[in-house]
């Protein structure tokens, strides 16, 4: 795939959306051709130095894109939009990520949306693809719905840079990002997987007051009726469902296909190294923890159909949008055993 680079794009006004202090900011520029609005992600944190910007532009601008990938490949392409990797003029040097703006996108209110709607539109796969991959920051403002007129509606999840978050800074070391049995069977509702921000909760206890119209953060009144909504679907029998099916999903793809995303995304060798180290890691610990869940082998054998139907239409999509080699190897896949094979720690990145 061609290097991204911002020749054929034109800078318009800033979109009417919050930009809180953080590590990045966002930028609005419209295609010359197509006319659609992409956003552009800067990373420019405070806590780098100058001479350190360069690196971590690069670095997070890959672990955006190429999660961008692990969401579509395992949720579906229509629950995540992509985002390429920018470079300069000269195709050199990164200096961020992109993605085509949507519109139509509403954060997740709760009180709009009943289960069954969640339910079906995403939200079971969202949220385990979220968790197995550490996702630092899920809040109502970059998950949410798009609706595609009268029972279209679906889920969607943008802003990736925080996954991963485990192997990026030392400063976050302190949350606790375990893979447990404890959990998964509980899930949505996490005791011991403790990111910043989680579906129900928001760790900087945000007041119910908005910043240019968009919510900061999750508010209080959010969450509570978020978290009511997570204990309901905690022993929803189809959320319960799609939730295995996910986790089974992701331990049975080979490593191939997650080299494959990363190699897609990221060009510098230490970085690409770091990122699938990184994936690598977590879902090794997935596979470890299914071993030790009954639950998850009674639903391996159910899953497998699925999963194979998923993987035919992520396949048939690649296909469509010029993307062959992000494709699927299905006969690579471990359906025919109900015990994971957990990836050797020797297998080494080459």
């Amino acid at each position: 795939m061609p290097k991204l680079t911002l020749q054929n794009f034109t800078p318009i006004e800033p979109i009417a959306f919050s930009q809180r202090p953080s590590h990045s900011k966002l930028l609005a520029y419209r295609h010359n051709s197509t006319r659609e609005i992409w956003l552009l992600k800067l990373f420019t944190s405070e806590y780098t130095e100058p001479e350190g910007r360069q690196t971590m532009n690069a670095y997070f601008s890959g672990v955006e894109a190429v999660m961008a990938d692990v969401y579509r490949l395992i949720a579906g392409c229509e629950h995540a939009p992509e985002y390429r990797v920018v470079y300069d003029d000269g195709c050199e040097n990164v200096i961020g990520v992109m993605t085509c703006y949507e519109e139509n996108f509403k954060p997740l209110w709760p009180e709009s949306y009943d289960l069954r709607e969640l339910t079906q539109a995403g939200l079971a796969e969202l949220l385990v693809i979220s968790y197995v991959f550490a996702e630092f920051d899920l809040n109502v403002n970059n998950i949410g719905t798009v609706s595609y007129g009268p029972g279209h509606l679906k889920l969607i999840k943008f802003d990736h840079d925080k996954c991963l978050w485990i192997t990026t800074d030392k400063v976050y070391q302190n949350f606790n990002f375990l893979l447990t049995n404890a959990d998964i069977k509980t899930f949505p509702i996490v005791n011991i997987f403790s990111p910043y921000n989680w579906l129900y909760w928001s760790r900087d206890n945000k007041q119910d007051s908005e910043v240019d119209g968009v919510f900061a953060c999750s508010p209080k009144r959010v969450c509570q009726r978020l978290f009511a909504i997570a204990q309901v679907l905690s022993e929803n029998e189809a959320f319960v469902h799609k939730k295995y099916k996910t986790l089974i999903k992701i331990a049975k793809l080979p490593r191939s296909v997650w080299k494959t995303l990363v190699d897609e995304n990221v060009e510098h060798r230490d970085m690409n190294k770091d990122i699938y180290d990184a994936i690598i890691k977590r879902v090794s610990a997935l596979q470890e923890v299914l071993q030790n869940e009954p639950i998850a082998k009674h639903y391996t054998s159910i899953s497998n159909t699925e999963i194979i139907d998923e993987l035919m239409v992520y396949n048939s999509t690649m296909d469509s949008l010029g993307q062959e080699d992000k494709k699927v190897k299905l006969n690579e896949l471990q359906l025919n055993s109900t015990i994971f094979q957990v990836f050797s720690n020797d297998d080494e990145y080459s």
